[in-house]
């Protein structure tokens, strides 16, 4: 990719050795996991973050963590059939926040919607209308989600920045339940086949 490249986000494809790449703080590639990157097209210079990569559904989409102007503020999301893009505003257009409504990661639902985390909360995105609604979470918090291979779970990581909270939902039902076995200094967690939370600890002195 060059030595000059900067990978803010990335994304696996489960189904092709394709990877989503969001480089450079301003472009969004796509590539072989063992080739070259190719410019995404429709995706405008902005500072990308949290993205996800789905060709069985069609689905590319990208989300922007910092914009001086609100209208900026977006999930990019594309189509990988007709190369459509649209824009979903995440910011307040009043703010003048710059980071207020960031994406830090992005998931596909088993029901075809998309499943944000960032500084605003948790929401679910319907992809036909724009149209979001909050899971969970309250601004002025980091939250951070990681949905199970068939999106039928997630784990959220919810910090404020300290202390973290790591929860389990079942994106069916809404059911939620919390992990406290790795205490409130959890910095990152995964789901693995079974849908369960995986979440490593903050390492402490001794």
């Amino acid at each position: 990719m060059g030595e000059e490249a900067y990978c803010y986000g990335i994304a696996a494809d489960a189904a092709t050795p394709m990877v989503l790449l969001a480089v450079r703080m301003w472009e969004l590639s796509s590539c072989s996991r063992t080739g070259l990157p190719t410019q995404a097209g429709g995706i405008p210079p902005t500072v990308l973050d949290g993205c996800v990569l789905d060709t069985r559904a069609g689905i590319a989409a990208v989300g922007v963590n910092y914009a001086p102007d609100a209208k900026d503020m977006v999930i990019h999301v594309a189509d990988l059939r007709t190369g459509a893009t649209r824009a979903f505003p995440t910011r307040d257009p009043a703010s003048r926040d710059p980071y207020a409504g960031e994406v830090a990661s992005l998931g596909l639902a088993a029901d075809g919607s998309l499943v944000s985390g960032g500084e605003e909360g948790v929401f679910r995105w319907d992809l036909a209308t724009g149209e979001r609604t909050r899971i969970f979470g309250e601004a002025h918090e980091d939250h951070r989600v990681m949905l199970n291979a068939s999106g039928t779970a997630m784990v959220a990581l919810v910090s404020q920045p300290w202390p973290s909270e790591v929860l389990v939902i079942d994106l069916l039902t809404g059911a939620q339940r919390r992990i406290t076995s790795h205490g409130d200094t959890v910095v990152a967690a995964a789901m693995d086949a079974t849908g369960t939370g995986s979440p490593p600890a903050m390492p402490t002195a001794s």
